[in-house]
């Protein structure tokens, strides 16, 4: 005797059983274990000063020469405040396209106790470092790339956004290719 199954019925039936394992232990785990860690949140206020619109230029130094865009970055904290996303656009004359577009995401981790920062470019290439704390509000990080190591260091000064890109050069002298000051609009 041969049985039909009912495909529909079937996959319904999977349906079912699948939302139920997977939502049923979140709805019996505590409430409060849901909340953001508090600890997270607090050591990412440190970055607070950051939060907001802002607009201003930046100069790039390539093989091409020094060249000047208006650059805007927006951050935002997400996420009940344990990540800061930053999303940078930058623009050249009157071009509606941006020449320069990225996201930024920093957050806390609470084993390392370090902030830790994952810059994605638009052609889908990202670094993944750690941010230093060089005074209250004034961080860098380092990254290798293939013609040796990058800091940026970022401070805001008078209010202001000031960011500045070096290339460790072979001599191990530090060469600014890169400056950016914004101011905050709100």
């Amino acid at each position: 005797m041969k049985m039909k199954i009912n495909l529909n019925h079937l996959f319904k039936l999977l349906t079912v059983l699948m939302a139920t394992f997977t939502i049923n232990p979140l709805l019996s785990q505590d409430l409060q274990a849901l909340k953001p860690d508090s600890t997270i949140v607090q050591a990412m206020q440190k970055l607070e000063f950051l939060a907001g619109n802002w607009e201003g230029k930046a100069m790039m130094t390539n093989r091409n020469g020094r060249f000047e865009i208006t650059q805007t970055e927006k951050a935002e904290f997400r996420l009940g405040g344990v990540v800061l996303e930053i999303h940078g656009m930058g623009f050249s004359g009157d071009s509606p396209e941006p020449v320069f577009e990225a996201l930024g995401i920093i957050l806390y981790d609470a084993r390392t106790n370090k902030h830790v920062f994952r810059a994605i470019h638009k052609t889908g290439q990202f670094i993944d470092t750690e941010i230093e704390w060089l005074g209250p509000k004034k961080f860098q990080w380092i990254i290798d790339v293939k013609s040796g190591k990058r800091r940026h260091i970022m401070e805001l000064i008078n209010g202001q956004w000031v960011e500045y890109g070096e290339m460790l050069t072979p001599k191990g002298a530090w060469f600014k290719f890169f400056e950016m000051k914004l101011d905050r609009k709100e």
